[in-house]
């Protein structure tokens, strides 16, 4: 009984050690897509604010008596 209650605690050892490689790799797996996630949140942020910029210019050059009224 002692031999198997080495044996199993062994094997609970390597299955423990199995589990945490795995939890490492997926929270670099995580890391890495949160990265991207927020560089593509910043592009696509930053071509929103350009749009709302060219979109109130253009509303400005259409009438003269609404210039710089809708300027972001």
């Amino acid at each position: 009984m002692v031999e198997e209650n080495k044996a199993m605690a062994s094997a609970l050892h390597e299955w423990n050690s199995q589990l945490e490689g795995m939890v490492r790799e997926r929270t670099k797996q995580l890391g890495e897509s949160y990265r991207i996630t927020r560089k593509l949140y910043e592009e696509l942020k930053k071509n929103f604010e350009s749009t709302l910029e060219v979109l109130s210019i253009a509303i400005d050059q259409r009438d003269h008596l609404t210039n710089s009224h809708s300027f972001v």
